[in-house]
Parts: structure tokens; sequence; C-alpha cells
């Protein structure tokens, strides 16, 4: 399979901050602003995924954690469902 030589190319439009950033962190290392670039996405991507993986998980526990507690109540005094004031402890 044959790729163009443009294939791989993004295109992005960023801020005048953001891009000032970039071109200050190339400046301190003797690296070109591509380099730069290309190194922010090896070490963000990682972490972006691990983070929003890590998301998931809590709110499915939060989720589990709240039925749960809504089944405990039922099943012991008879009510269906959580009290909405009972709970308002479990959220921010």
């Amino acid at each position: 399979m044959t790729r163009s030589k443009r294939e791989h190319v993004v295109n992005l439009y960023v801020s005048y901050e953001i891009k000032s950033a970039l071109e200050t962190l190339a400046q301190r290392r003797d690296l070109t602003l591509s380099s730069i670039i290309r190194r922010v996405f090896r070490i963000g991507i990682p972490i972006l995924t691990r983070l929003w993986d890590t998301e998931d998980q809590l709110l499915t526990e939060q989720s589990e954690l709240l039925a749960e507690i809504a089944r405990v109540r039922t099943s012991s005094d008879g009510r269906k469902g959580p009290v909405a004031h009972n709970l308002s402890g479990l959220h921010d």
C-alpha cells in the first residue's frame, strides 16, 4: 500500500498565546516548532487517554453506587428509589 506524502499532515489553527508558548519552548531547547508540537502530541495523547479512561471508570462506579443505594433503600424501608435530600452529600 502506497501512502501519499501529505497523508500524515495535520493543519491546526491555534491562538497566538499557544503558538507563542510553543515557540518559547522550541527556542529554550533549540528545537523546531514542528518538533515541539510532535513531542506535545506524543506526551499529551497517552495522558488524555488515561484521563478519559479514569473519568469513564469513575462515572460508571458512581452510577453503580447510586443504583446500589437506591436498591438498599427500596429493600430496607419499602420506598421506591432514593430520596434526593438524603443523597445530597454524595454530589459535589
